[in-house]
């Protein structure tokens, strides 16, 4: 799906990617596999899985056929989709976490909640010439033996309550369109939270993650148009 800002901002994104991860102390991958997924409803039992499924003592992934990947290592568990253009309103990932919590057998310590996410942005020269992309003008003023680099960025932000980095970098497909690879991330530390306000504070992220990724988009569209 391509999506502006909340606030109807001309800039368009193309969504590829979210991606939820839980970092932990420590946990059991072999419980994730496809039996527990179905059986306990983490998943819609109507999907159909995406072969080879992983099953081993330290690592674990069951990826299904709509794009969505459920994926655990010794001190992870994480869940994504992915795909050419992503709707929003469908994306499955934080049901899924949020299921997985009220059924999980483990009794796990979680040190942080990591969004991550991933889209696409095609810029159209419209005669102005490319020099209007930060990147490229940077680029430009890098140029060696007649060859342009290309140009990437990764802009950090620190804030009480989570860190942020946007990631941006552009390949011109002719010389009237610039292609955006954007990411985003938001880190959020849960080392200092009681045990049993985990659960509730990573419920609420799952629920705020259209406004991540919105942010994401807001901060790309400051980064390039002001």
């Amino acid at each position: 799906m391509v999506e502006g800002t909340p606030q109807n901002n001309p800039m368009e994104v193309e969504h590829s990617m979210v991606l939820i991860h839980l970092a932990a102390s420590r946990f059991s991958p072999p419980h994730i596999n496809p039996d527990f997924l179905r059986f306990n409803e983490v998943v819609d039992p109507a999907w159909q899985l995406d072969l080879p499924v992983i099953i081993e003592s330290r690592f674990s992934q069951v990826d299904y056929t709509n794009g969505l990947s459920v994926t655990a290592g010794e001190d992870y568990f994480k869940v994504a989709q992915a795909g050419p253009t992503l709707n929003l309103e469908e994306i499955a990932v934080p049901n899924v976490i949020a299921r997985y919590l009220g059924v999980t057998p483990l009794a796990v310590e979680y040190k942080a909640i990591i969004t991550e996410w991933r889209g696409t942005l095609r810029i159209e020269n419209q005669g102005e010439g490319l020099t209007f992309s930060p990147l490229h003008g940077l680029a430009q003023r890098a140029t060696s033996s007649g060859a342009t680099p290309e140009a990437q960025i990764r802009l950090s932000y620190e804030f009480p309550e989570k860190n942020i980095a946007l990631f941006a970098s552009e390949a011109i497909l002719d010389n009237a369109v610039i292609e955006v690879q954007l990411g985003g991330l938001a880190f959020r530390n849960m080392e200092n939270l009681p045990a049993d306000s985990q659960d509730e504070f990573i419920n609420s992220v799952l629920e705020g993650l259209n406004q991540d990724i919105y942010g994401f988009v807001e901060l790309a569209t400051q980064f390039y148009f002001g």
